[in-house]
């Protein structure tokens, strides 16, 4: 498999009603239904679990590999 086919590619943000290209790639693990140009690592856990109810278990796995993966 191609490296784009094991992502999901997020594009086109609205930023005070002009249209603006983004294209990013996050990991389909770091993916969650309603985040735009970010993954579940990126959010903060009251964001993750007040604004996009992902579960608590999940976030702090996400949270942990991402930390992991920068040495942390």
């Amino acid at each position: 498999m191609t490296e784009w086919g094991e992502k999901s590619i997020l594009a086109k943000i609205v930023i005070n009603d002009f249209s603006e290209d983004g294209f990013t790639a996050i990991p389909k693990e770091d993916y969650w239904v309603g985040l735009y140009m970010k993954g579940i690592s990126d959010l903060t856990k009251e964001e993750a679990e007040n604004e996009y109810f992902v579960p608590l278990d999940i976030w702090e796995e996400r949270v942990r590999i991402k930390n992991k993966s920068k040495g942390e």
